[in-house]
């Protein structure tokens, strides 16, 4: 019989890591926060086309959706950045 505290021990590392990741983010100037989305986003590029030459179209799919939405992460952070310029 499994015991239930493992699976909140694991959901507790998740928050923490998330947690960890958004202070990471939060403490970065806005320009850093846009070079850190676009590569992310490019290194996420690169192994939707890793996997698209393995023939995994499924989990290639799912990375170029995540590399999208990465860039539009970018883009309104870089539009909201060039509004408060003028």
């Amino acid at each position: 019989m499994r015991k239930k505290t493992c699976h909140k021990k694991k959901s507790s590392k998740r928050w923490l890591f998330l947690f960890g990741v958004l202070w990471y983010i939060e403490s970065m100037t806005k320009s850093k926060v846009i070079d850190f989305w676009i590569e992310s986003s490019e290194e996420d590029f690169k192994v939707a086309n890793g996997l698209f030459k393995l023939r995994h179209y499924p989990q290639s799919l799912f990375f170029c959706h995540l590399s999208l939405e990465k860039l539009l992460k970018e883009l309104t952070l870089w539009l909201k950045k060039e509004s408060q310029k003028k």
